[in-house]
């Protein structure tokens, strides 16, 4: 990228939970806008392409790792979201 370019990025653009982490969570619940901001994706292609941008988006679930925090943040695996506690986060060791 060229200096003074832009980069779109898109932290929460899929619910995707991979089949090796276990939420403990209803499918549906874990794939709902708890996990992800439906239609984010789609308007941060349409900006990035507007702008001729590279765009950087987020592959997991919010629920799996928060990509909008720093992952030394307490937050940055959720064991809460929006008062709904996820199970497969709550007793993790910090490895």
């Amino acid at each position: 990228m060229a200096e003074g370019g832009v980069l779109i990025t898109c932290e929460h653009a899929r619910p995707a939970v991979p089949g090796s982490v276990h939420l403990g969570l209803d499918d549906g619940l874990a794939r709902s806008e708890l996990g992800y901001d439906p239609g984010a994706m789609e308007a941060a292609q349409a900006l990035a392409m507007r702008l001729g941008a590279p765009l950087l988006m987020g592959q997991v679930s919010r629920l799996v790792v928060d990509l909008g925090l720093s992952e030394a943040h307490p937050e940055c695996v959720p064991d809460v979201r929006r008062d709904t506690p996820i199970p497969g986060n709550l007793a993790l060791s910090e490895e």
